[in-house]
């Protein structure tokens, strides 16, 4: 893994397509909750990557997936210069809901 993402380094464009797109998001987002905070190259090095990943997905629909790799890399606040006009109400109801989800699990775990 760790040739393949030093590898991938180098690369400016990504002409992959949509299941490899996805693969890469989820194995850069688990290489970000692997590192510590000492690592800031290697963060600003996966920073980059799902930067430019991130438009790939915003413009095949993939709203959830662009949202969940800017969450777990801990920039959410980045997705507003990714979000169009189309991809607006998709995002919006994915962010509702994923708030309405997470009060009811906190809700459920309270009470039991």
């Amino acid at each position: 893994m760790q040739f393949f993402f030093s590898w991938l380094y180098n690369i400016d464009f990504f002409p992959f397509c949509f299941f490899i797109e996805r693969h890469l998001t989820g194995e850069i987002t688990q290489d970000w909750q692997e590192l510590e905070d000492k690592d800031g190259d290697r963060k600003a090095k996966l920073q980059n990557l799902i930067k430019d990943i991130i438009p790939y997905l915003m413009n095949h629909n993939a709203e959830a997936e662009a949202c969940d790799a800017l969450m777990e890399i801990e920039q959410l606040d980045q997705l507003e210069q990714y979000v169009d006009e189309n991809a607006f109400p998709r995002v919006c109801l994915y962010l509702v809901r994923l708030v309405i989800t997470t009060d009811y699990v906190i809700l459920f775990f309270s009470l039991w």
